[in-house]
């Protein structure tokens, strides 16, 4: 019977050419061990597909060993003078070959590792990894008895925060774990009587064996095996004694051991996935955030363009998390990128480096503003994923007086000239504009590179902008919800239905309906909508209350508008608890221009508020009128009719919002399977990048060459940073012993009383 291995996308995979083999080892007696071994094996191996049991002959192995594939040819008691003989001349050694003795406990992908480094040497012989009981191979100080409590990936873990990708020459083989290449068995054909010939052989024809510290194994529960101290000449004792390769890391660990110290944060080994990005925020940098928080099966890296409105790639900065707190490394580009460059040599340089250094297997871009074309050009899995229409159109949206099915040169210069949304890039000719556009479409039609949209719009309407791309397939994956927002938003959704019902049977009895309880969520900015507000409130207000909640500083001019609330700013985690509070019968989303998505309308979906919004872009992709939402067109008029329409039969209302309630909310974990399904399998990918996977991505090193005192989120707006920064002063005068009290007081009075202003 055959091991079934499923990969990262939940994809069994039944039939598969072994790249190599894992031989379990089991003697009389080690039954339990063995079927400890077996569980590991199908747990954390990246192929268990292609196991064999090699077992002395006893009832009880053959009892623990029936259900796979087994060999039962071994002695009962192991003759340790020909231990190695007896194993490697009843092994197939056609393939790479696995060794593990029942009993180890193994590692994360402990199978790639070993043949990772395999693939990076292949003239090697007989790879060992570290294990903690061998005196040769111990990670450990073999002097000192240490205690075994730590679990193998906890350890593992501490390996990787030391280890330095060394290899050092040994003078025998590991009987925990062991890579044997087929090329042994030319010298199992030599007539040998001991496994000390059998050493002897080995090293005098240059076979080689060695230890590598990309990987431990536990073995302190592994039974009798040779000692492989008889096969070192007594200089090779003293040396690998007094002044082993491992000596600073088995210092630091057994230390660590001792005290059972576990690491800080346990990295599994997952592939690494690159996210480039912009440093703006918004929609974009909301779902960086939530597909790295939801992604369970890659570890991620975000590399993000810091710049000013000048140029936007002054420096690009890597970050270990979706948070802009601390980078791990920023590089400033002597050549700053303006908006995005065809070609960049140092961007590129940078981009190598980061994809080599920590093993990078995907690159995700979602924005290449402040970026360089090349972030589409490396030779990995490359997903972009359309949240605008950026870099063929510079103003994002496509939209010019109204959205764009076409833009030539004569219509590129009219629009910078007189489209109020070409605001971002002002120095850019559109010679760099058109050349880009050729650039990027040849960037895009790469074999690597797979096209992602949130909405079927998005697609359509970039190949009807761009031609060129009309031969690429474009996958469409909606954005998700995070979890935590579904649960706060439950208070919304499960207000009571009864309270529309009584409304729709108070319309029957000719009763005036009472006033439409209409929010409007997000930004009132003149894209989102705020000329189409401005030509019909007047005639809304008569009918409807409106609350603007999260309308920032374009809402404060609405302030002292009858029947209107205002809520300038609100924290995401409060949405649920304001929407409760409102109790809003309509959702108003009013923007102009083309959305690509909307968080805005899944948010009110997910609490069961039915929308009106603007027939344009994603709000027509994602809307069925009347049964989820409605749509009207982007101005004024059509909008207001559709809302008396609205106000005129609750009882229409009432159907759409028990519908959404009915409805599931798609959660960003549902986001997530759609991109896995086109991402390739772990089977799939290089065998090196497992290599590190348990190295911490935090380097110390390199924070201390990007030393500052201080370190601005750049997504965080201005006014923010400046409060805060304040604030620190504020508290930092107040209690400096270098100014008299008296100033200290006035000093921080006055800055402290900015700070509220500004807030």
């Amino acid at each position: 019977m055959r091991l079934v291995d499923v990969d990262s996308r939940g994809q069994t995979h039944t039939e598969s050419v072994h790249r190599w083999h894992i031989v379990l080892i089991a003697f009389s007696g080690e039954e339990r061990l063995l079927s400890d071994s077996l569980t590991q094996i199908s747990e954390q191996s990246l192929d268990p597909a292609g196991l064999l049991l090699l077992c002395s002959d006893t009832s009880e192995l053959r009892v623990a060993a029936s259900e796979y594939s087994a060999q039962f040819e071994l002695p009962e008691v192991p003759d340790m003078g020909r231990y190695w003989l007896t194993l490697l001349r009843k092994l197939p050694l056609e393939v790479p070959t696995l060794i593990v003795r029942a009993g180890c406990h193994l590692p994360q992908y402990w199978d790639a590792r070993l043949m990772a480094v395999s693939e990076q040497s292949p003239h090697l012989t007989v790879i060992s990894p570290l294990n903690v009981s061998e005196p040769f191979f111990s990670l450990l100080n073999p002097k000192r008895e240490q205690p075994r409590a730590m679990t193998i990936d906890a350890l593992d873990q501490w390996r990787g925060c030391y280890a330095e990708g060394m290899a050092f020459d040994v003078p025998a083989i590991s009987s925990a774990v062991t890579l044997i290449q087929p090329s042994v068995d030319g010298f199992l054909a030599v007539d040998m009587s001991s496994d000390a010939e059998l050493m002897q052989q080995l090293r005098h024809h240059g076979a080689g064996m060695i230890c590598t510290d990309q990987l431990v194994v536990d073995d302190s529960h592994v039974g009798v095996r040779p000692d492989n101290r008889a096969f070192a000449t007594d200089v090779e004792l003293q040396s690998l004694g007094d002044a082993h390769p491992l000596t600073g890391m088995r210092h630091a660990l057994t230390q660590l051991v001792g005290r059972q110290e576990l690491p800080a944060r346990q990295m599994d080994c997952k592939p690494v996935m690159l996210h480039v990005s912009h440093s703006w925020g918004g929609g974009l940098g909301r779902w960086v955030e939530d597909y790295i928080a939801a992604d369970d099966t890659h570890n991620h890296l975000v590399l993000r363009s810091i710049g000013q409105w000048d140029a936007f790639g002054h420096a690009v900065a890597l970050y270990p998390s979706a948070k802009m707190d601390v980078p791990i490394k920023t590089w400033p580009l002597a050549l700053p990128i303006v908006s995005t460059a065809a070609k960049h040599h140092q961007y590129s340089q940078v981009l190598a480096q980061i994809i080599e250094h920590y093993r990078v297997s995907i690159v995700m871009v979602s924005s290449l503003i402040g970026h360089s074309l090349d972030a589409l050009r490396s030779s990995l899995p490359t997903l972009f994923v359309c949240h605008d229409f950026y870099p063929f159109c510079p103003a994002l949206v496509a939209t010019f007086e109204s959205p764009c099915g076409s833009c030539d040169a004569g219509a590129l210069k009219a629009c910078g000239q007189k489209n109020s949304h070409h605001r971002f890039f002002p120095t850019e000719s559109d010679a760099h504009w058109l050349a880009l556009r050729k650039q990027f479409s040849l960037a895009v039609l790469a074999s690597q590179v797979t096209l992602v949209a949130p909405s079927a719009s998005v697609p359509e309407r970039l190949k009807q902008l761009e031609p060129a791309l009309l031969s690429k397939a474009c996958h469409i994956i909606e954005h998700g919800l995070t979890d935590e927002l579904v649960r706060l938003l439950q208070a919304a959704r499960e207000q009571p239905v009864e309270q529309l019902s009584e409304l729709s049977s108070e319309q029957s009895l000719g009763s005036q309906p009472e006033r439409l309880r209409i929010v409007i969520l997000g930004s009132l900015a003149q894209h989102k909508g705020a000329d189409i507000l401005d030509g019909m409130l007047d005639e809304l207000s008569v009918f409807a209350d409106l609350w603007l909640l999260g309308a920032g500083d374009d809402g404060r001019r609405y302030d002292k508008r009858a029947n209107v609330t205002v809520i300038t700013w609100y924290e995401r985690d409060s949405l649920g608890e304001h929407l409760a509070g409102i109790k809003p019968d309509l959702g108003l989303l009013l923007s102009n221009v083309p959305e690509t998505f909307s968080y805005t309308l899944s948010e009110l979906w997910a609490a069961a508020v039915p929308v009106l919004a603007t027939r344009l872009g994603a709000f027509a992709d994602r809307i069925e009128p009347g049964r989820n939402g409605w749509l009207a067109d982007p101005d004024s008029q059509s909008m207001l009719a559709q809302l008396v329409l609205i106000q005129q039969n609750r009882a229409e209302l009432a159907k759409v919002s028990a519908y959404l309630r009915r409805s599931v909310v798609r959660s960003s974990h549902d986001m997530i399977q759609g991109y896995n399904q086109l991402l390739p399998g772990v089977r799939d990918l290089p065998l090196n990048i497992w290599l590190d996977c348990r190295t911490p991505v935090s380097d110390s090193v390199q924070l201390a060459q990007d030393a500052k005192a201080l370190y601005i989120d750049h997504q965080t707006p201005y006014r923010r940073v400046l409060v805060e920064f304040l604030e620190y002063t504020a508290g930092k005068l107040g209690r400096s012993p270098r100014l008299p009290r008296f100033l200290r007081r006035l000093v921080s009075k006055v800055i402290r009383k900015l700070s509220q202003l500004l807030r």
